[in-house]
């Protein structure tokens, strides 16, 4: 008999253990649209907090330093970008040069 209960019990916790792993990855990838941007900003702050504590040392307020921090790590991604997309710009700008001469010129 107490081999019965014992499986019994053991199939229950089983079926408990699942259940609550179902329930919490559905609420994961309910919640997934929150979770990234504070995962992100987790790690950015984790990541950004030994050059605030360098920054710090200079006199002015951590809330201050966590703004220049956030601020220029931001930057570099944004020059980035804007540089990608200006070689894109030329790009198209020169296609279109191209086009429009062909075109002037008509059928050979």
């Amino acid at each position: 008999m107490w081999a019965a209960l014992t499986a019994l019990f053991i199939v229950f916790l089983a079926v408990t253990l699942a259940s609550v792993i179902w329930v919490t990855a559905n609420l994961i990838s309910y919640l997934q649209p929150i979770l990234i941007p504070v995962a992100i900003a987790a790690i950015l702050a984790y990541l950004l907090d030994p050059v605030v504590t360098r920054m710090c040392r200079g006199g002015l307020g951590r809330t201050l330093r966590h703004c220049v921090a956030l601020f220029c790590s931001g930057l570099r991604p944004a020059l980035s970008l804007l540089v990608a997309c200006s070689h894109h710009l030329d790009t198209e700008r020169e296609f279109r040069e191209g086009a429009s001469r062909l075109y002037a010129e008509g059928p050979r």
